[in-house]
């Protein structure tokens, strides 16, 4: 057999060994989608001494592989080793001047930087991507969805939840004329829709997608999957936001199981899994079981992340919240601190977990009646999310912070600013929930005790007494001045 012929015979089993990688990378088999990858590359490099050596064909084909595996060790979390092989594509994507490969490359990098919190940089490769690709591709081609989708994790990962659902919804879109209806990215997309739903607290539709999902998977893949894991886990968050606490438990140890069967020990997703049941738990009020869980997640995460990672503020975060309705505000207090100090640093200022925070730590400060803490926490909250939503203060979140921050005036006597919120509150209540919901109704009761206290007998005296007293100190330290005539020479 000739050189020429044995050549093309191997690179007909490179291009086989592809295949077979590419249908188990879709099938979200990556282990087995590795193995063929390597075997591949491990040909390429048999066949071809150097690189100046291949054929342009033979250069494809090998940069497709390394974008594959740079993405499968994305998934893994292991950005250095997923940096590496998209080094190496983007270093053959540039020899072949390939603008969707040199697309598909800044996808890479952007989701590697994504991951690692690098929020700005991430958005300006896959937005430079999206460009790239617009004018070479179809617009419903699958690649144009996956920009949309990419674009919407930044937007997740921001708390910017609007703005997310909107991407994942053009690219589900695509996916459903491009793609048959049961395709692994169209379960991705109704997966991320039910997460940017159940974030803006429409848990009926988080559910209808989460479900969607769900049944996709159930049909294309093998039933411990780490994604089915992953469907169940977002099923039991559901089932806990609408207090079904037996549903929830069952749901979260279901994707634990999967993942305890299937991933190493100190794995994120078993973490995120005790982390799940943890809340099942607190809500449950079985604090001390909630703990236990509690730790458990903390101890893989520092051990997977280190200190500094916002999964790890979660963490600190859901500790102290156990200590709060525990009842345990000393101990609370410092856990949300360690939370929020992490969330600045990893998160920036400008996001909801941030904005969370913010009001868990008043929430802290107000039951140690440390009130004039307790408004500057709210207030740092309220600004973090009239930003967030551009300065639209017609949300109900905005309206919870209204509430709580005139729930701290009252108990510092002050009632005009108590009032005043509460009139914010309960307008935005109305117009979001309508006159009967409990919300409005609580509302409505707090303002009638906040007037019946302004026009009570007690508070009048206490005010004039205050009023009485305030004029006094200003009086006697007016005669402790020094004069303020200026002094003249002869």
């Amino acid at each position: 057999m000739t050189k020429k012929a044995t050549q093309s015979k191997r690179v007909k089993k490179i291009s086989l060994l592809y295949e077979s990688g590419l249908t188990h990378y879709q099938k979200c088999d990556y282990q087995q989608a590795l193995s063929y990858y390597r075997q591949a590359l491990c040909q390429i490099d048999s066949v071809y001494n150097n690189l100046n050596d291949q054929p342009d064909y033979v250069n494809r084909l090998e940069c497709d592989i390394k974008l594959n595996i740079s993405q499968i060790y994305s998934q893994q979390g292991q950005l250095d080793q997923a940096g590496h092989y998209c080094d190496q594509a983007r270093q053959l994507s540039d020899k072949l001047n390939d603008q969707l490969r040199i697309a598909r490359s800044l996808d890479c990098y952007g989701n590697i930087k994504r991951l690692n919190g690098d929020l700005n940089s991430a958005l300006d490769d896959f937005n430079y991507s999206l460009q790239s690709k617009s004018p070479l591709l179809r617009k419903e081609d699958p690649g144009i969805a996956d920009s949309y989708n990419h674009i919407g994790n930044v937007y997740y990962d921001r708390g910017n939840y609007e703005d997310a659902l909107a991407m994942y919804r053009e690219s589900l879109a695509i996916r459903l004329v491009a793609l048959d209806g049961y395709h692994l990215d169209v379960a991705m997309s109704y997966n991320n829709i039910g997460a940017a739903l159940y974030h803006q607290g429409k848990y009926d539709d988080a559910f209808s997608n989460y479900q969607k999902s769900l049944q996709i998977r159930l049909h294309r893949l093998d039933s411990n999957h780490i994604d089915i894991a992953k469907s169940y886990n977002n099923i039991g968050t559901i089932y806990l936001s609408q207090g079904k606490y037996d549903e929830a438990m069952s749901m979260h140890i279901k994707s634990l199981r999967i993942r305890v069967a299937v991933l190493d020990d100190d794995d994120c997703d078993i973490a995120s899994s005790y982390n799940s049941i943890g809340l099942v738990f607190k809500n449950q009020g079985m604090y001390s079981n909630a703990l236990v869980m509690y730790h458990k997640s903390l101890q893989i995460r520092l051990k997977v992340h280190g200190n500094q990672h916002s999964d790890v503020a979660t963490s600190y975060n859901n500790i102290a919240s156990v200590y709060y309705y525990q009842g345990r505000y000393d101990l609370a207090l410092p856990m949300y601190q360690k939370s929020l100090d992490i969330y600045l640093q990893v998160l920036g200022k400008h996001h909801h977990h941030v904005a969370n925070c913010y009001s868990n730590v008043a929430h802290a400060y107000k039951h140690q009646s440390k009130y004039d803490q307790a408004l500057s926490a709210f207030k740092e909250s309220l600004q973090i999310r009239l930003q967030l939503y551009h300065h639209n203060s017609d949300t109900l979140d905005i309206a919870t912070l209204y509430f709580n921050m005139a729930d701290v005036y009252y108990q510092q006597d002050n009632c005009e600013h108590a009032l005043s919120l509460l009139q914010k509150t309960l307008q935005i209540q109305i117009n979001k929930l309508g006159d009967s919901h409990s919300d409005v109704q609580r509302s409505q009761e707090k303002i009638q005790s906040v007037y019946a206290y302004q026009q009570s007998f007690y508070y009048q005296i206490k005010l004039a007494l205050i009023n009485i007293f305030s004029w006094f100190i200003a009086g006697f330290a007016n005669n402790l001045l020094p004069s303020t005539e200026s002094s003249t020479t002869d």
